[in-house]
């Protein structure tokens, strides 16, 4: 079963690698996984130090064109190999969509991906070594032929002194083309979260294996210029900032449980399937914009 790590990233070039770096040198097979990054088209010298950085050697340069649920879209997939670590990584370049419209990121990366699970990666994240398992590829190759939503646990850190499922989070690529899209918002990361509520129990399930979520977002005066024109652009105002701005939309989210119930998960994984959020109350009173009013 081959898995997909997509992630967007602009500016970061130091971060994301020392990121990427961390789940590579995690993985059990490299040949079954590949990295897709989008980058904005005004971003190209952060893309030739990252493929500098993992000597790439280029396969194909290909334009594509997508007409998604917000619109249509044309970028530039570069596929290359990394001869440093001999996997597959795919450079997506085009519009600047900004964070406001961080959905339309991920849409882009999952058309081209190849993979059954798709792992949504953040450039400010770290895996932590752990010598339990062979690889987190191994633990998520578990649900090859199911419906799991995996959940990474969160290392303690100073920006975030608690430990709780988090990024990355990993979703059957199946899942996305129910709706034709992932999440209709910036705010993908809550997204399976709130899904796991209302679908079928076992579907949610905890990875033994932390990560660190640097939050560039929270380090002050350290803050770098990505996040300054985007998070903090978005948190301004937050959905009043996107003049075509959609809630979550609960429709969507019986489509996912209808087709889950059709297709009930017939095993378990050796993880902790955590049932307890199965049957709660939907957070509908709208303060971060989650919602559909």
């Amino acid at each position: 079963m081959k898995i997909s790590v997509i992630c967007p990233t602009r500016d970061r070039k130091d971060m994301l690698c020392r990121g990427i770096d961390s789940a590579i040198n995690s993985i059990c097979d490299t040949s079954k996984v590949e990295f897709l990054f989008r980058f904005d088209e005004d971003d190209m010298s952060t893309i030739k130090e990252v493929m500098e950085y993992y000597d790439t050697k280029e396969i194909s340069v290909k334009p594509r064109w997508k007409k998604f649920r917000w619109g249509k879209s044309k970028f530039r997939v570069i596929e290359t190999i990394s001869r440093k670590h001999n996997l597959t990584m795919k450079f997506l370049v085009g519009h600047r969509h900004r964070y406001h419209y961080m959905n339309r990121y991920h849409d882009e990366l999952i058309h081209i991906s190849e993979g059954e699970y798709i792992v949504f990666w953040s450039d400010d994240l770290e895996l932590v070594p752990n010598d339990k398992y062979e690889g987190w590829d191994s633990l998520i190759r578990e649900g090859e032929g199911q419906l799991f939503i995996f959940f990474f646990r969160a290392g303690v850190s100073k920006q975030i002194p608690w430990r709780h499922p988090q990024w990355p989070e990993v979703f059957p690529r199946k899942l996305w083309e129910i709706n034709g899209r992932f999440c209709p918002n910036a705010l993908n990361d809550w997204w399976p979260q709130e899904l796991c509520k209302v679908v079928s129990p076992d579907v949610r399930v905890i990875l033994d294996w932390e990560c660190h979520h640097h939050c560039l977002y929270k380090q002050g005066s350290d803050m770098d210029k990505t996040c300054l024109e985007g998070r903090m652009a978005w948190d301004d105002g937050r959905e009043s900032t996107v003049k075509d701005y959609e809630y979550y939309d609960y429709e969507e989210m019986l489509k996912i449980k209808e087709y889950i119930d059709k297709h009930p998960n017939t095993k378990r994984t050796s993880q902790y399937h955590d049932t307890g959020l199965s049957g709660q109350e939907f957070d509908k009173a709208g303060a971060t914009g989650r919602w559909k009013r």
